[in-house]
């Protein structure tokens, strides 16, 4: 089920275009790894809907790119989770996704960048990612 287009800020789909283009992704490829149709793939990449966290997780699974990862965990302008308004069934996946989040940018931010533990930031990018995608399940349907 694709949403309904969202205006968002151009810069962070473009850097998802960079990253396939350099890593020679195709939206076709793409679009068999999130489910999604490779028109609504191009609409994203095109800025004309939000970039939905499957989208993420799959490029972020195949390249380990950390601008993906920067995506994923909400540095600049691209805001991936908000306080929900009321207590709901996926709260707990909002919770765990903020945590890892949280965890991820706080050994980016307390480590030199070359001393930061790789394996350990991609399990907790990996698991950040896992969290969004979750509460969209919850959320879209």
């Amino acid at each position: 089920m694709e949403p309904t287009p969202v205006p968002t800020s151009s810069r962070s789909n473009e850097v998802l275009r960079d990253v396939m283009d350099q890593h020679q992704i195709t939206q076709a490829w793409l679009a068999d790894e999130t489910g999604f149709n490779t028109s609504y793939i191009s609409r994203v990449l095109d800025s004309q809907y939000a970039i939905p966290p499957e989208i993420v997780r799959a490029l972020w699974g195949q390249t380990r790119d950390q601008r993906v990862a920067r995506i994923a965990l909400g540095m600049g302008e691209h805001v991936v989770v908000t306080v929900a308004p009321r207590p709901c069934e996926w709260c707990q996946a909002q919770n765990d996704a903020v945590h890892h989040i949280a965890h991820a940018l706080s050994l980016i931010a307390n480590a030199e960048p070359n001393n930061v533990e790789h394996a350990l930031l991609h399990r907790v990018i990996d698991a950040a990612i896992e969290s969004l995608v979750t509460i969209r399940k919850h959320t879209v349907a």
